[in-house]
């Protein structure tokens, strides 16, 4: 047997609502917006991060630079007083008036300024 089609009345079917264009346009434009802004957002932040690597180099620059500094001086006084422990023993040898002349010319003119070149702000002075 064979199924005899159904010819019961059908309910009238509404046409769906054409899509509206302006909101396709719209939709298109905030889409296009908003990758925009995170193109421009991405854009912003790897500056910023390029900002704060420079900043940061900047600074351990110049850490480094005042501790090289320090360090500088120290040696030259480290120098300094190991010379004028080399002439007072050559001067203590020679035994004459004119090596302990040169020693307290030494000592005057090179050992005492640069201990005070040397000397902390922090002692008044």
């Amino acid at each position: 047997m064979t199924a005899l089609p159904d010819r019961r009345p059908t309910a009238p079917t509404l046409a769906a609502p054409a899509p509206d264009p302006t909101e396709a346009v719209v939709t298109a434009i905030l889409g296009m917006q908003q990758s925009l802004s995170m193109q421009i957002s991405q854009d912003i932040e790897a500056r910023v991060a390029a900002a704060v690597n420079a900043a940061v180099r900047a600074g351990q620059i110049g850490a480094f630079q005042a501790v090289a500094s320090v360090l500088a001086v120290r040696f030259l006084l480290l120098l300094a007083l190991l010379g004028g422990f080399a002439l007072a023993f050559l001067a203590l040898r020679a035994g004459t008036p004119q090596a302990a002349g040169v020693l307290v010319a030494y000592a005057v003119l090179v050992i005492i300024p640069l201990v005070w070149l040397y000397k902390p702000a922090t002692t008044g002075g």
